[in-house]
């Protein structure tokens, strides 16, 4: 165990916790010892602190606004920081102590420390200010990783790793999104497979995949040295559709656009017999009550003419079907073909060159 983290739950909780999770990016979670995450229930605590901190190289005494006065409450001997804090000094000569101020507190002097504590008044204290928590808690962390640089490359080479891989998931999923909102735009109007809009988005997605990983890998919390231009072409070259997917979309689009038409112009030509047999129906029913059966002939005129446009709406409602199923069929390759990429060498290889000491 690289780090254990020390501290008293009624003093400096928030703060340990805070401190446990920073630590836990820089170095590997494995690497980090909280006692609230670290501890089984119903195990020894004084054995798993000595088996602990046996391996700890760098010991953080958290010290909060009560840290001290509680030591006057509590018997040493059930008192679980004073045994932490007393088991380290012990060890101090293989373990570094760090003693770090949270809430704005007082380092204690010797005169406030238990008689066996009060070598750690001989440290000199980190403080993590209230308002200033965020750039201290930064050189804290930085501090502390000079002591781990293997560990910090590791942990920064694994977070690169899923930053890659959640920019594969992201684009599947955005692939699938763009999949389910064209189908909606079919279901409205179908002549919108006709625009190209749909196409281009989906090179837009791939691209903006890749250049979201690269953001999260300038955040991430280590002394990373950064992507270079032709390392940020290569991650975008990989997540973008490949242009022989665009050669069998093309294809397709060629098919659908001939549906469109077809249908369209079908729709166009029952309007028409719809508009004229609505004037011969008012006609009709005039002359029905003059001569008798004909207006029951312009009736039946009027329902086939209906009928063929119900017909019609039946066809409609095939090729928005048939559209949705073509559609399918291309958006399933782009799926399938972001998949692959998880197991493709060429991939893997790029990853494991882009975490590979990048710590400066």
């Amino acid at each position: 165990m690289a780090v254990f983290i020390s501290y008293r739950r009624d003093d400096a909780s928030k703060a340990s916790k805070r401190l446990a999770e920073a630590f836990r990016d820089r170095l590997g979670y494995d690497h980090v010892f909280h006692d609230v995450s670290s501890i089984d229930a119903g195990e020894n605590w004084r054995r798993r602190i000595d088996k602990q901190l046996k391996t700890t190289r760098l010991f953080i005494c958290v010290i909060g606004p009560s840290w001290a006065s509680s030591f006057a409450d509590r018997e040493a001997k059930k008192d679980i920081v004073f045994y932490e804090v007393a088991k380290a000094l012990k060890a101090r000569r293989r373990v570094q102590i760090i003693p770090v101020l949270v809430g704005d507190t007082d380092f204690p002097s010797k005169a406030d420390l238990p008689r066996r504590l009060r070598k750690l008044a001989e440290y000199n204290a980190f403080l993590v200010a209230k308002k200033k928590n965020a750039r201290d808690l930064d050189r804290l962390m930085s501090k502390a990783a000079e002591y781990f640089p293997k560990l910090e490359e590791q942990a920064a080479a694994e977070a690169i790793k899923r930053c890659l891989e959640d920019a594969l998931t992201r684009f599947a999923g955005q692939v699938e999104n763009a999949r389910q909102r064209l189908y909606a735009a079919i279901d409205k109007d179908y002549a919108v497979i006709k625009e190209s809009a749909w196409m281009s988005e989906l090179w837009e997605l791939g691209r903006s995949s890749g250049e979201q990983a690269v953001r999260e890998i300038g955040e991430l919390p280590f002394r990373i040295r950064p992507l270079q231009s032709g390392e940020v072409a290569k991650i975008n070259a990989a997540l973008h559709v490949p242009k022989s997917m665009y050669g069998t979309s093309g294809y397709m689009k060629d098919k659908v656009t001939g549906l469109v038409r077809k249908t369209i112009d079908s729709e166009k030509t029952v309007m028409r017999y719809i508009g004229g047999a609505g004037t011969g129906t008012a006609a009709g029913g005039a002359a029905g009550t003059m001569v008798p059966g004909v207006g029951n002939i312009v009736g039946g005129l009027v329902g086939g003419l209906t009928g063929a446009f119900a017909a019609n709406a039946e066809a409609d409602s095939d090729i928005r079907k048939t559209l949705k199923r073509e559609m399918g069929y291309y958006y399933r390759d782009i799926l399938d073909h972001v998949e692959e990429l998880r197991g493709d060498p060429a991939w893997t290889s790029l990853v494991e060159d882009l975490a590979r000491g990048r710590i400066r």
